[in-house]
């Protein structure tokens, strides 16, 4: 027996070891070499700092800030909001896939006495606990920084994502990253290949703007989609740690429904209790919450080419009831 205990703590050992220089070999190539994915993470670098280039230019201090994923960039007319209410108004929508950091990006950018609103997709609020794919590569090869200050089970998570998923063609990619960020410098906006993503093809204060019609062959594999009602709904951490930072730098917060899509399941009773343990949610952490779910329904015809990203119809009807909710219930307030 005493034969199969020392075998057995060995081998306990050994892998503790073998785990722990995976570990600290995955840390150091992720701080030391430039990695890359796929065009998108390097695309979404720029977007970001496009959205510093407009904010720059645009946020005043009395500035109404429209933020969270690609149901707000492809979802309002700034300028339209920006005229009705009297206030200057930017979009800081971005990439969904990068869930709730952006709201650690926000941070950098926001000033005080700003108002910002924010129709976060439902995904942010329940599936918040591992970092998405997307989120995980943009951090890795575009913001190693933000890496660096990770807690270590997310490290731990951002390293073995890296470890599983084709090293070598991360770091030859990674070679050829300034080549990649010249070309996408001076993207094409009548090349479809890179219009959706092309941050050329934006609105001076950060909308998109191409969305004008309606991609009837993606919209069709949408038409039978349901909304997931069955993940618990509980707020991000980073989320309240932003929703707390707001309120130190004198901040105003808001919370509205994203835009909802005429899922399947959007009238029955269970979509129902979601949306509004989904309102409660924010609520309960004393977070203002305005509007009914209703309110942010939109019709089929009204998307473009996924259950967030509307066309220009949908847009008007969207920036309208910001428009409502902005001089009703914010400018009131």
């Amino acid at each position: 027996m005493k034969k199969y205990r020392k075998f057995f703590i060995l081998s306990i050992l050994l892998t503790a070891f073998l785990f722990s220089i995976m570990m600290l070999f995955g840390d150091y190539l992720i701080k030391k070499f430039p990695l890359s994915y796929k065009s998108e993470t390097e695309i979404v670098f720029f977007w970001l700092n496009k959205k510093k280039e407009i904010n720059s230019k645009y946020n005043n201090a009395d500035t109404i800030i429209l933020l969270s994923g690609s149901n707000t960039l492809f979802g309002v007319n700034s300028d339209l909001i920006s005229k009705e209410t009297k206030k200057s108004v930017i979009n800081l929508g971005l990439h969904g896939g990068l869930g709730d950091y952006t709201f650690d990006f926000a941070k950098t950018i926001l000033k005080p006495k700003n108002t910002v609103i924010i129709p976060v997709e439902f995904d942010v609020v329940t599936k918040h606990k591992t970092f998405s794919d997307f989120k995980t590569q943009y951090i890795i090869s575009e913001d190693k920084e933000y890496y660096k200050k990770l807690s270590l089970k997310d490290k731990m998570g951002c390293i073995n994502f890296f470890i599983n998923n084709d090293i070598p063609s991360a770091l030859l990619d990674g070679q050829k990253k300034e080549e990649k960020y010249n070309a996408l410098k001076t993207p094409d906006c009548e090349d479809n290949k890179y219009k959706a993503y092309s941050h050329k093809c934006w609105s001076k204060r950060g909308d998109v703007v191409f969305n004008t019609d309606f991609n009837n062959e993606k919209m069709k594999q949408l038409k039978n989609t349901e909304i997931d009602t069955s993940a618990p709904v509980e707020l991000s951490p980073v989320f309240l740690n932003f929703a707390k930072w707001c309120k130190k730098e004198n901040i105003k917060l808001y919370v509205i429904y994203p835009v909802i899509f005429p899922y399947q399941n959007r009238n029955t009773k269970e979509a129902q209790e979601y949306f509004i343990a989904y309102k409660n949610a924010f609520i309960k952490n004393n977070i203002d919450f305005i509007g009914n779910p209703e309110d942010s329904f939109l019709e089929y015809e009204d998307f473009y080419d996924t259950v967030y990203h509307l066309n220009q119809k949908g847009v008007q009807k969207r920036s309208r009831y910001l428009i409502k909710i902005i001089k009703e219930e914010i400018l009131n307030d």
